[in-house]
């Protein structure tokens, strides 16, 4: 890619920014040419005093370091991570890693698809027979 044809404004990462109106927001995952890989951004859209608008700003994080983090942190005796995108993209799951970036409904966890619209207060999931409290 060439840097002289490179118009920012036109990629979905700096909409989203743009959207957030000086909000950090998250990107849905996305494929990275450069990187050959999946990434995740945060974004910040900025003004100058007067609300002018003068760009963006964010981090993108590679899936395969959000995966291997999480993958690697436990709770408990039983207990794990699982890191779902508000898309429905299952971003990083601690107990089976074969679930790492399908959607919710791919992976027939009973009662998982609940959480996007449970507010964050508890839902109960049902995983290999085992019984799991899910925020």
């Amino acid at each position: 890619m060439e840097v002289e044809n490179y118009d920012a404004s036109k990629r979905e990462w700096y909409k989203t920014a743009i959207g957030g109106n000086g909000k950090i927001v998250r990107t849905k995952p996305y494929f990275d040419v450069a990187l050959n890989s999946l990434i995740t951004s945060n974004l910040r859209s900025f003004t100058d005093k007067n609300g002018k608008l003068l760009g963006v700003i964010g981090i993108g994080i590679q899936q395969s370091i959000i995966s291997d983090t999480l993958n690697k942190m436990k709770t408990g005796k039983t207990g794990f991570f699982m890191l779902v995108h508000n898309t429905g993209i299952i971003m990083a799951d601690g107990s089976n890693p074969k679930n790492n970036f399908k959607k919710i409904e791919d992976v027939k966890i009973q009662g998982l698809n609940q959480i996007l619209s449970n507010n964050s207060k508890g839902i109960s999931v049902v995983i290999d027979g085992k019984k799991y409290l899910v925020n």
